[in-house]
C-alpha cells in the first residue's frame, strides 16, 4: 500500500532520498516489504525517476 497521499497524486512509486554531507545523493524506491528495513528499498538511478 502506497498510502493516501500517493494515491491522491496518482504516484507509481514512493521514493526515499539519502543525503550525507559531501557525498552523492542516493535514491531508493520503496518496495512492497517496507516493514523489513533490510529489503525495503532498492537503489535507483535519479534519471529514471525524474524523466
Amino acid at each position: 500500500m502506497i498510502g493516501p497521499l500517493a494515491k491522491h497524486y496518482k504516484a507509481r512509486d514512493v521514493v526515499l532520498a539519502e543525503w550525507v554531507k559531501r557525498k552523492h545523493l542516493k535514491f531508493y524506491r520503496l518496495g512492497k516489504n517496507h516493514l523489513d528495513l533490510n529489503t525495503a528499498g532498492e537503489e535507483v538511478d535519479p534519471g529514471l525517476i525524474f524523466c
